[in-house]
């Protein structure tokens, strides 16, 4: 006799149980791997599919590696590489990008040395100060 654990309830044999299985939408399964026990949730399984498998869910597309779904995730659904935020747009992504601490700083002032993420915001101190200091700095 079979016996589902998840829902708890048996079955007559074997063959009844995978046709539970299979038929049940309280079972999520992964059939790429038929990881054993199945998941508990919807999101569970769409995270195993990423991590292991790297699955695009919403896309249904396979990529060789965690980098290249990365990049994919970051171009077409405009998902950040640092928190895994979703964002509506491409620019409210460069917006969030931008406000990590941890991002990587990349402009060098050329009056201070200070080190900035973008070019613009080397500038936005530059432009703020007395005339006499701007005027130095750029």
């Amino acid at each position: 006799m079979a016996y589902c654990s998840h829902c708890q309830r048996p079955f007559p044999n074997a063959k009844a149980w995978e046709q539970h299985i299979s038929n049940s939408s309280r079972h999520h399964i992964c059939y790429n791997c038929n990881h054993h026990p199945d998941f508990y949730n919807e999101d569970e399984l769409d995270e195993h599919l990423e991590t292991e498998h790297h699955i695009c869910v919403p896309c249904d597309r396979t990529f060789d590696d965690s980098y290249q779904l990365i990049r994919h995730d970051e171009a077409v659904h405009y998902i950040c590489r640092l928190c895994r935020k979703h964002c509506e747009s491409r620019s409210n992504l460069k917006n969030v990008s931008f406000h990590h601490p941890h991002a990587a700083k990349k402009v060098e002032c050329f009056g201070c040395n200070q080190i900035f993420v973008t070019y613009s915001a080397m500038v936005l101190p530059v432009q703020t100060q007395p005339q006499s200091v701007a005027d130095v700095a750029v």
